[in-house]
């Protein structure tokens, strides 16, 4: 389910990728291939940290609802890992974290590249995730004062 590794493993990396442009392309993904991810994180022993999406946006509008809700189910059903999703599409993931609830194991943050886009961590401050982050990248420009408290 869109899942990428910073331990590198390989075949997870290649199966986001994978996910993520069958999805963007209009194809649906299947159930098995939802229950294969599934079952490869609950067979994970030691937890870890899971950058979601690390080549992609989750919550990109071709992206379907049911998916995000699909990999939200995943990251709740893999309560020993740690998921860090990344977005700039903050309204989109206010809206559907706010739909489907937050699991305390997913962190949540948006990307700031300068002031004009300064809006998402005031809209990140409303989204209800026990763990919100932000990153200032590609700092294109000043970003000024920022705060999620």
């Amino acid at each position: 389910m869109l899942l990428a590794s910073p331990t590198g493993e390989r075949d997870v990396r290649r199966e986001a990728l994978t996910l993520a442009k069958a999805e963007t392309a209009g194809r649906s993904i299947s159930r098995r291939d939802a229950q294969d991810s599934a079952e490869r994180c609950a067979r994970s022993q030691a937890p870890r940290k899971i950058f979601v999406n690390s080549m992609s946006d989750l919550f990109h509008e071709a992206i379907s609802d049911d998916y995000v809700r699909r990999v939200f189910d995943t990251m709740r059903e893999c309560s020993r890992h740690t998921f860090q999703v990344l977005t700039k599409r903050a309204d989109r993931m206010s809206d559907l974290a706010t739909r489907y609830g937050v699991p305390n194991n997913v962190w949540l943050g948006v990307s700031v590249e300068n002031s004009d886009y300064a809006w998402r961590s005031e809209r990140l401050r409303d989204v209800p995730a026990s763990v919100r982050f932000l990153s200032v990248e590609p700092l294109i420009g000043p970003v000024g004062k920022l705060s999620l408290a």
